[in-house]
């Protein structure tokens, strides 16, 4: 319970780190992904694995496709299935 309390009490923190780490990854690329590697939290683009993936085609023309699993079937599942799907990825 003392943990919970602690993380709720100190979100507002991690969520401003979170933004300004976005921003000097905005100015200064390389420096934010060594601050993002850093964080206990995501940092949307710079965190490993955070990175948007992009449908397109690779250096030798052909189509990238990702195939994507959404678990849960409720109203996010099924939005978060359409938005992807309406991305271009495969939804499963």
């Amino acid at each position: 319970r003392k943990k919970i309390i602690v993380v709720a009490a100190t979100l507002p923190v991690w969520m401003t780190l979170r933004s300004i780490i976005r921003f000097v990854g905005w100015v200064v690329p390389p420096l934010g992904r060594i601050l993002a590697w850093t964080m206990p939290v995501a940092v949307p683009g710079l965190t490993p694995g955070a990175e948007p993936l992009t449908i397109g085609e690779d250096k030798y023309g052909n189509r990238k496709e990702y195939s994507v699993a959404v678990i849960g079937g409720g109203i996010a599942g099924c939005g978060a299935a359409w938005n992807l799907a309406q991305d271009g990825f495969k939804v499963t």
